[in-house]
């Protein structure tokens, strides 16, 4: 049999300088030159603790400072174009252990997404109080019903009365008038 012969073929790379590379979309953060100072650009939770409102008083160079500071202290991003501010491998794990913190953290995740709404001081006393004064109402409406279970039956008192206990005259009244029935007197077996 006869082998055929197959040719190697190697395959060439190619290899495209950076100019001659296609180039992304850039983002609008991106397009941005104080993108940081801006609460938009971070998540709901991030945005909590972004406090920059004095930034539009500042002079360029104190906006790129503070840029740089939110971006890796509060974003926790180190790409980012500018001057860099931590450069050890400690203060950089410090920022990423506080940013996952912040991301695990139920409370800023339920007030971030509107589980937890931020309501005046007073707003919420009176809301206290009148769930007291609902708590209370309820609970002297219960104790009216307990009491009422207290209360004889119609055949319970005309048995009790039959039998020849002794009842003061008050309650034999409040009965009598209770059911409709005439003053009952014991009879005498």
């Amino acid at each position: 049999m006869a082998k055929k012969a197959k040719k190697c073929i190697k395959r060439k790379k190619i290899t495209r300088s950076k100019k001659s590379q296609p180039k992304r979309k850039q983002t609008v953060r991106e397009s941005l030159k104080f993108a940081a100072l801006q609460k938009r650009f971070f998540s709901k939770v991030k945005q909590e603790f972004h406090d920059v409102d004095y930034a539009h008083v500042l002079d360029d160079k104190s906006k790129a400072f503070l840029n740089s500071y939110m971006e890796e202290c509060l974003g926790a991003r180190f790409n980012h174009s500018g001057r860099k501010l931590l450069r050890s491998k400690g203060a950089k794990q410090k920022v990423y252990n506080e940013n996952n913190a912040r991301q695990r953290d139920i409370y800023s995740l339920a007030r971030a997404y509107g589980g937890f709404v931020d309501i005046p001081f007073e707003l919420a006393l009176e809301a206290k109080q009148e769930k007291e004064v609902a708590e209370n109402l309820h609970a002297a409406l219960n104790q009216e019903d307990e009491q009422e279970e207290d209360l004889l039956t119609e055949l319970e008192f005309y048995k009790l009365v039959m039998s020849g206990a002794t009842i003061p005259p008050d309650l034999m009244q409040f009965y009598s008038g209770l059911y409709g029935l005439p003053l009952l007197k014991r009879t005498k077996p």
